[in-house]
């Protein structure tokens, strides 16, 4: 058996659980059947070049996300930690279990992994440093200006101080 039919049949799978899920039967037979799935898809009995392809080739939605950080991560994987802990702890051509969230289904593959610039990071450390700490120093300044002027007690006397010469000398 082929990834292309393993996802077919785990993507069946969900709409499986899904539609056990919503009139309230047991849904770990169907769950069972599609960790048994993923568990020969990452052993390697069950084999394939890459993701991309398979699912492609069933018409599923599938993207190539990367070359990414965990700092500028993609969006799907930003409002997930476990999706995102998950894609950077796959080695590469290793295969995650399905990961399911509020926002869909996963199936990760690591296509490729770039390793840590040590030099590179640490001549930019101060720039980064500085943009990153700007900022706090700005609200923090502008918070304490403001509770110094909801603090004052502000006395207009220009008209005492401006008042024309010849009033004064009378």
């Amino acid at each position: 058996m082929d990834i292309a039919a393993i996802m077919s049949l785990i993507l069946k799978g969900v709409s499986v659980i899904e539609s056990l899920v919503s009139v309230g039967q047991d849904i770990a037979p169907a769950i069972k059947v599609v960790k048994d799935l993923v568990t020969g898809a990452q052993t390697g009995t069950i084999t394939t070049a890459d993701l991309l392809s398979a699912g492609r080739a069933l018409g599923y939605r599938v993207e190539k996300l990367g070359p990414f950080t965990r700092v500028t991560a993609p969006a799907q994987f930003a409002r997930n930690p476990l999706v995102l802990g998950t894609a950077f702890g796959l080695a590469r051509g290793e295969r995650s279990g399905v990961i399911a969230d509020e926002t869909g289904w996963f199936l990760l593959q690591g296509l490729a992994r770039a390793g840590a610039d040590s030099a590179a990071w640490l001549k930019q450390r101060d720039q980064q440093r500085e943009a990153l700490l700007r900022p706090v120093e700005q609200a923090r300044l502008q918070q304490f200006v403001a509770a110094l002027r909801a603090d004052a007690k502000i006395v207009d006397r220009r008209s005492e101080i401006f008042r024309p010469a010849a009033a004064s000398e009378s």
